[in-house]
């Protein structure tokens, strides 16, 4: 914050005018309260410590938008990769299921073939028996 301060003109020669002097007072006065106000505001801590919170609010304000919009972009992403990951799961989960299904058909199937063998085999050895007592 700097005020420009136009440099002092010379003093008025002897022989000036009455017009002269004042014209030099007044410019006088002039500069003089052009510098008082540069040294006020200087000065002025209460003032500069405003303009400080203001800047330094803005800043907050700008870097809290900035985050709020990178978290929003993380979010994103994470929902994303979370719908993928539960699409993935569910497509395993089918695919288990189908596969278990198989394996219990296929058990299933070997269990009433061995279950089938066995009772024939058993059959065949009782009638074998019987027919072996019969004369």
């Amino acid at each position: 914050m700097s005020t420009s301060v136009t440099p002092p003109n010379p003093e008025p020669s002897k022989d000036a005018g009455i017009e002269d002097i004042k014209h030099d007072i007044e410019q006088t006065r002039e500069e003089l309260g052009q510098t008082v106000q540069a040294l006020t505001t200087k000065l002025d801590v209460k003032a500069q410590a405003k303009n400080k919170a203001a800047s330094l609010k803005d800043q907050a304000t700008s870097s809290l938008t900035s985050g709020k919009e990178q978290a929003a972009g993380a979010v994103a992403s994470a929902q994303a990769r979370l719908d993928r990951l539960a699409q993935q799961a569910k497509t395993y989960q089918a695919e288990h299921q189908q596969r278990s299904q198989a394996l219990v058909a296929g058990v299933c199937a070997v269990a009433g073939a061995l279950i089938a063998i066995i009772i024939g085999r058993s059959l065949r050895r009782r009638t074998g028996a019987d027919d072996a007592l019969t004369p």
